[in-house]
């Protein structure tokens, strides 16, 4: 008996090994086999007006994003002659992959428009991808060849388009396609064309280069999955106690594998829309746009994401359900996808709207309230540096002191201290020099030093104020005699004083007249 057991478990794990190992197979055959893509494309000067914007430029940069890490690509672009800008090679990590991005952006628009040779250049960098990858080509022009050789002479011409007929059917014997698009403003690109044609693959008429990301994607997406992987519904939304009068953003795209789908020339879509339907009520049918709206809740135009927004009438539960209609690669598409059903709750209260009002508001104009923000900001950083260099200014000594010979009278050129000259709230005037000293006057009678001090009411000693009686609540000027010295004013000895505009005093043979209009509030 229990040798029976241990053969039926040894058995189990033998046939689920069979079960897993072709399965892996696939998966690592098909990760194995991927993509060698060659983009060839038009540099010449004419793309100056066809596409004025680079589309083209974003467009391959596309088809970068698209591609996998083991994916390989090759990049070929063609003017007066054809050249390699990027030679195959493995897409690879972020880092690689950004690489090859910014190399596109090197892509000039300057010269005529040599076809061939971006084809021969493209067949040979494909030849060196490996063999089991599949081969694809997309050729974008916005001309026929026009190489001055050639239009000057009717046979070169037909022996060239020969030789592009040739190295299309170099494609078509190898089984890989080249997908044309002809950028014109009128129906044009023959031979772009016939080469889709000879090839295989798929050809477009495109006016507006606006269009041609698009277009890229379309193709990529096109060549990277196979028919038989169909698109579905993708959806996503917060599933949350909503009020009655609150609006339920819901997001839904189409997808193959992981890439989301692009209306464009493989997808077409006749209605994307959200049902929202309460018990007992007729439902609501929303359209879902890809607007970048507001009033659809759409974050991106164009990047395939359609949104809408369900407005939550009722208390109890509603159900969602999102739809879509048209075409991919000519099969129709009729899909729903049922999100479940959603719990509203009673109406907001006042101040519960307000505070929904006002969060909207903010989301909506964020970018506005950020700015204003910022000045308000920078208006309040400007008036603190303001207001301290201000209040530094204010503490700083301004105005100028005359001085004569004692006994001579007020002379009509006597000397001037520039005291606003030292900016400083203190200042030393002395007969002796000293690195502390800020004015040296020659000694006539005996040495002194002095000093004219300047403060606030708010840094006024009370027992100064008190004791010597200062004159006024903002600002103070005041001489102090430094130790064994007086000076005379008033006709007293002093040893401090609190001066005004045009006061005079008389230290050590000299008389000094104080010149500050701003030392006011003499009684």
């Amino acid at each position: 008996m229990r040798r029976n057991i241990i053969l039926c478990i040894a058995l189990f794990f033998v046939g689920l090994i069979f079960v897993i190992l072709p399965s892996n197979g696939e998966v690592q055959e098909r990760n194995a086999s991927g993509l060698a893509v060659a983009l060839i494309i038009d540099s010449s000067g004419s793309m100056k007006d066809n596409d004025p914007n680079k589309v083209r430029i974003e467009a391959a940069k596309k088809v970068i994003t698209l591609l996998g890490e083991n994916d390989q690509v090759t990049v070929v672009e063609f003017s007066d002659r054809a050249s390699v800008l990027i030679p195959i090679r493995i897409i690879g990590n972020q880092t690689s992959r950004n690489d090859i991005i910014s190399k596109l952006s090197t892509i000039g628009e300057k010269g005529d428009t040599d076809i061939k040779g971006g084809l021969e250049n493209a067949l040979a960098e494909l030849s060196k991808a490996d063999s089991i990858k599949k081969k694809v080509a997309i050729l974008l022009s916005d001309g026929e060849p026009d190489l001055p050789p050639l239009v000057q002479d009717k046979q070169k011409m037909t022996a060239y388009l020969a030789d592009i007929d040739k190295i299309a059917g170099d494609y078509k014997t190898r089984g890989w396609t080249v997908n044309s698009i002809a950028l014109q403003k009128v129906a044009a690109g023959q031979t772009l064309q016939k080469i889709s044609q000879i090839t295989g693959g798929e050809y477009f008429f495109v006016k507006d280069a606006a269009e041609l990301t698009k277009f890229f994607q379309s193709i990529m997406l096109v060549q990277k999955y196979s028919e038989e992987e169909k698109p579905q519904i993708s959806y996503n939304f917060e599933n949350r106690g909503y009020k009655v009068g609150e609006k339920i953003p819901v997001f839904a795209s189409l997808k193959v594998g992981n890439d989301i789908l692009v209306p464009g020339p493989h997808l077409k879509l006749n209605k994307f829309f959200l049902t929202s339907n309460y018990a007992g009520q007729e439902p609501l049918i929303i359209n879902m746009l890809d607007d970048g709206l507001a009033s659809s809740g759409d974050l991106q135009a164009g990047d395939g994401t359609f949104s809408a927004l369900a407005e939550c009438t009722l208390k109890g539960e509603v159900a969602l359900t999102v739809a879509a209609q048209g075409s991919y690669r000519e099969q129709a598409v009729n899909l729903q996808a049922d999100l479940g059903l959603v719990q509203i709750k009673p109406q907001f209260s006042t101040m519960e709207k307000l505070a929904i009002d006002i969060k909207g508001f903010a989301v909506k104009n964020q970018q506005n309230i950020l700015m204003v923000f910022a000045v308000i900001v920078a208006i309040i950083i400007l008036a603190v540096l303001y207001l301290r260099k201000n209040k530094r200014d204010m503490t700083k000594i301004s105005g100028h002191l005359k001085y004569w010979i004692e006994g001579s009278g007020d002379v009509s050129e006597p000397d001037v201290l520039d005291l606003a000259w030292v900016n400083k709230s203190e200042i030393l005037i002395s007969t002796e020099k000293d690195p502390e000293v800020d004015f040296v006057v020659p000694m006539l009678k005996r040495p002194f030093s002095v000093k004219i001090k300047k403060f606030t009411g708010k840094h006024a000693n009370a027992d100064d104020v008190k004791e010597f009686n200062l004159i006024g609540s903002s600002l103070y000027y005041w001489v102090i005699c430094l130790p064994g010295i007086y000076m005379i004013s008033n006709g007293m000895p002093k040893s401090r004083q609190q001066i005004f505009h045009e006061d005079e005093f008389t230290v050590g043979g000299y008389t000094f007249k104080f010149i500050c209009k701003e030392a006011k509030g003499k009684k």
